[in-house]
């Protein structure tokens, strides 16, 4: 895929769609309802300047073209351990199927 400013752009408005579906389906993820795109997209900003600093590996998963899931890498390890990484968030959207079957 080429990269530009707009497909970015899109990508971090998608990856915080993953985000917000998390917490609305009540999944424990450091975050509380209510929860809003915009903290979503604050959020992912943030994260944007840990993968540019060279800090975080930041990985989205699709299905049929759309981002459904993602998941950081922490790289910031010690010295002793340049080939380990840490996984720090890994979360994808629920399927609304299963949540409109689950018992509540």
């Amino acid at each position: 895929m080429l990269w530009t400013r707009r497909s970015r752009t899109a990508c971090w408005i998608k990856l915080a769609e993953v985000l917000v579906d998390c917490v609305e389906g009540g999944a424990s993820v450091n975050f509380m309802a209510p929860f809003w795109h915009e903290e979503a997209l604050a959020f992912f900003r943030k994260v944007a300047g840990s993968v540019a600093a060279g800090d975080t590996v930041l990985l989205g998963a699709r299905l049929d073209g759309r981002i459904v899931g993602t998941v950081q890498l922490g790289l910031d390890t010690p010295p002793n351990q340049p080939h380990r990484a840490d996984i720090r968030k890994c979360w994808c959207i629920a399927p609304r199927a299963a949540m409109a079957s689950a018992p509540r």
